[in-house]
């Protein structure tokens, strides 16, 4: 059995992992919210965040309440997170099509979307 012992050298340069000013570079995430923070990075202007209507907000909270659901409740009948319905009720999040078809059904109400 025969050992090879010729040296192996360790590079600090790591340039590929920097931009041009030398800061490091931003890790990117295959994720849907880090799509989001990319678009608005490369946004030029402000643009307005979308959020939901408080019509919309307050009938999917007094429908929910009117079947003694919690949150937690409401979220397993449409397959979401609890904390997902409780931004749709606060107005923090907006729910797409899909799950407002979700809501519409488990609580019987109608939810206009934005066109």
């Amino acid at each position: 059995m025969d050992q090879n012992w010729e040296s192996v050298g360790w590079s600090k340069d790591n340039s590929h992992n920097r931009t041009a000013n030398g800061k490091p570079a931003p890790k990117v995430a295959n994720s849907q919210g880090a799509k989001q923070v990319r678009e608005l990075d490369d946004a030029t202007e402000a643009q307005k965040i979308e959020k939901v209507s408080l019509k919309m907000s307050k009938l999917i909270q007094q429908a929910r309440q009117a079947k003694k659901w919690t949150q937690k409740d409401l979220a397993g009948k449409v397959q979401e997170k609890p904390q997902t319905i409780n931004e749709y009720e606060s107005g923090k999040a907006v729910p797409k099509g899909p799950v407002i078809q979700k809501l519409q059904r488990v609580l019987g109400v109608t939810l206009k979307q934005k066109k």
